[in-house]
């Protein structure tokens, strides 16, 4: 009898009379393991990107610094109504200023003004100085005001009479936020504040800012 050859095809199993067709599996095990690679590296690219967002809109973001009048107090007053009105006037102002940025905030020589009825009747200086990141600084500040510096008297004598002047104050600070030594910005801080002087009882009263 003749030998039957006895080689195998792929997918085929052969025994003594006839072959056995066998399926054949694919090997998916790579093809998985490459897609959760992608998805791995695409998840970790979204979460590196949404940080450096998070950090970028929260530590680079510049904010306008915060200047604030917190408190005033009369230190000297003297006033007459005739032969012309006047008043002189010495306010001791408590002064905030705040940093709310990640990076230090230097600013330069700047004012505090205070007008009457619109014209400037005084204001007191204050140097330039460095605040720290996040840094609030409060400082006194002495404003001489007198009615010597009106053109137009107006309405001061019945204000005068009457033992109240509605005053305003204002100021601006300007300067530059540095971050990590490598990036800076020039920003401006304002406040404008009303207040009442009773000269009866010598006070700074109802202000508002």
């Amino acid at each position: 009898m003749a030998q039957e050859s006895q080689t195998r095809r792929p997918g085929l199993y052969q025994t003594d009379d006839k072959e056995i067709a066998l399926p054949v599996f694919k090997s998916i095990h790579k093809e998985e393991r490459s897609n959760k690679c992608f998805v791995y590296i695409f998840a970790t690219f979204v979460i590196l990107f949404a940080l450096a967002l998070g950090f970028a809109s929260i530590v680079l973001r510049v904010t306008s610094p915060q200047i604030e009048l917190r408190s005033a107090t009369v230190n000297h007053i003297k006033y007459i109504t005739s032969p012309s009105p006047s008043f002189n006037v010495t306010m001791i102002a408590y002064l905030t200023i705040k940093n709310p940025n990640f990076g230090r905030f230097n600013y330069d020589n700047s004012t505090v003004s205070v007008q009457y009825e619109g014209a400037s009747v005084g204001d007191g200086g204050f140097g330039s100085a460095r605040l720290k990141a996040r840094e609030t600084k409060g400082m006194n500040l002495t404003v001489n005001m007198r009615s010597t510096k009106l053109l137009v008297t107006g309405n001061l004598t019945s204000d005068i009479n009457s033992g109240m002047l509605n005053l305003t104050s204002y100021a601006k600070l300007s300067g530059k936020v540095h971050l990590f030594k490598i990036f800076q910005k020039t920003t401006t801080a304002e406040m404008a504040c009303i207040m009442n002087l009773n000269l009866t009882s010598k006070s700074i009263q109802d202000f508002q800012c």
